[in-house]
């Protein structure tokens, strides 16, 4: 047995890449039954079929909800749900009118998980072991080796934190989908969009701060290693670091104000000098 076999067989990667890709053919299965489920459903409420008018995949060019809308009208295709007037309402509730949107977006996410799987699968998935130390930098980005002194390890503390406060804000908001008798239930479902947007929009704020963190990091490691002439762009924005934090001394004391080159990166001020 060769040692990348070997390595196979106790690796997680290629169990979870296997066990993914056979999950994820069970969900594109599934939603070929669900798409069965939702005509059916549509023909059980007399819906009005406006919803797969070829318009919408017109205006809405989404990959996913294409196939979606030609899966449905292939499934009622003869349906009397088709006839003049067949339709019990002008407006059917959101249920039954989001039923192309919402199987479309779960399409275009399983057709993303399908792409990286079909990577992992056409890819070397060797782990190999690195042991002891290897930036040949000092513990900490201290100022001096063996030094005592945390220097910029607390930023790692800090910047763990507000990972794991952006990692809440991912919770996805769709399982707390609100139902709703507005509009003699027509609007029986409260969409949770607008939710949406500002966790994402909260969540990038906490990125920011986590790339001010690295770029703090990386500058100091930079002074430490003196490699020489820096790149044209990762020059510019190393001087940009060190016009508002100053390189951490020996005596170990953290950066008093990091929120001025958090606000350079949260414009793009840095990114565009760069």
């Amino acid at each position: 047995m060769a040692e990348n076999e070997g390595l196979a067989l106790v690796s997680s990667n290629a169990f979870t890449t296997a066990w993914a890709c056979l999950a994820t053919a069970d969900a594109e299965a599934l939603l070929a039954v669900f798409d069965v489920a939702g005509a059916l459903d549509l023909e059980a409420f007399g819906a009005n079929l406006a919803c797969l008018d070829p318009v919408i995949e017109q205006t809405r060019p989404f990959p996913g909800l294409a196939v979606t809308l030609h899966q449905l009208r292939l499934l009622l295709a003869g349906s009397y749900l088709w006839q003049p007037g067949a339709a019990r309402f002008l407006q059917d509730p959101l249920t039954f009118r989001c039923i192309p949107h919402i199987h479309g977006a779960a399409r275009d996410a399983l057709g993303y998980v399908l792409n990286i799987l079909q990577l992992e699968l056409n890819s070397s998935q060797s782990n190999p072991v690195v042991v002891a130390p290897f930036s040949g930098l000092p513990a900490g980005l201290a100022a001096s080796a063996g030094s005592p002194d945390d220097a910029l390890a607390e930023l790692a503390v800090a910047g763990q934190a507000i990972t794991v406060e952006a990692r809440t804000l991912a919770h996805p908001v769709s399982y707390e989908l609100a139902s709703s008798v507005k509009g003699e239930g027509i609007e029986d479902r409260a969409t949770m969009a607008p939710l949406s947007a500002r966790r994402l929009a909260d969540m990038i704020a906490l990125c920011a701060r986590v790339a001010a963190i690295e770029f703090v990091v990386a500058a100091q490691a930079i002074d430490l290693r003196s490699p020489g002439q820096l790149g044209l762009g990762t020059g510019r924005a190393y001087r940009m670091i060190r016009e508002l934090v100053p390189f951490t001394q020996a005596d170990g004391t953290l950066p008093a104000d990091l929120e001025p080159l958090v606000e350079l990166v949260a414009r793009g001020t840095l990114t565009s000098a760069a």
